[in-house]
């Protein structure tokens, strides 16, 4: 390595984010904050949710509360380091808060347009956001786009949508696996 040449290579606080286009006001805007559950990783902008514990987990199921996360497992104000006392939570907005929200954590895939419904993505999309299908009553709702896609202030693609949270129909809570 080259004199005055770092070795580190950060990600960029702009890589993944969850910013509130509007329904925000700073001071009294409805959040939720927890722990994270042991081995869960996800981004800032994640959909996520309450295991049974109390603690947060990528992803969420039919009867579950989607929470979109303020903060990425790995940001240094959740996961600080050895010795410091800051960290540990991670903060969320809940889906019925009444936000516009734009995120990088969507299935970048799909096409998404104004009034069409997200879901939550499974597999290796856990903890993104992607569009119901078209038999969206048989899961969980957690989003209906606003503007679409775009391309955002530091060339990321973001999607603008608002948090809803509709479980699907025909689903009780002792027939759920959620």
């Amino acid at each position: 390595m080259s004199q005055g040449q770092g070795a580190l290579n950060p990600a960029q606080n702009y890589d993944h984010l969850l910013d509130v286009v509007s329904g925000y006001t700073g001071m009294h805007d409805l959040q939720y904050k927890a722990e994270i559950e042991t081995d869960q990783v996800f981004q800032r902008g994640a959909v996520t949710s309450l295991n049974a514990n109390g603690n947060l987990k990528a992803g969420c199921g039919d009867l579950e509360m989607p929470l979109f996360a303020m903060n990425a497992t790995g940001d240094f104000d959740v996961s600080s380091d050895v010795g410091n006392i800051a960290g540990g939570v991670v903060g969320t907005y809940p889906a019925i808060g009444g936000y516009e929200f734009k995120t990088t954590e969507y299935v970048l895939t799909e096409s998404y347009f104004p009034n069409d419904f997200l879901t939550p993505a499974t597999g290796d999309d856990i903890g993104k956001v992607t569009k119901s299908p078209a038999d969206w009553a048989s899961q969980l709702v957690c989003g209906v786009v606003s503007a679409g896609t775009e391309e955002s202030l530091y060339g990321q693609d973001v999607l603008r949508f608002w948090g809803v949270f509709l479980p699907p129909a025909g689903v009780s809570a002792s027939s759920s696996s959620a």
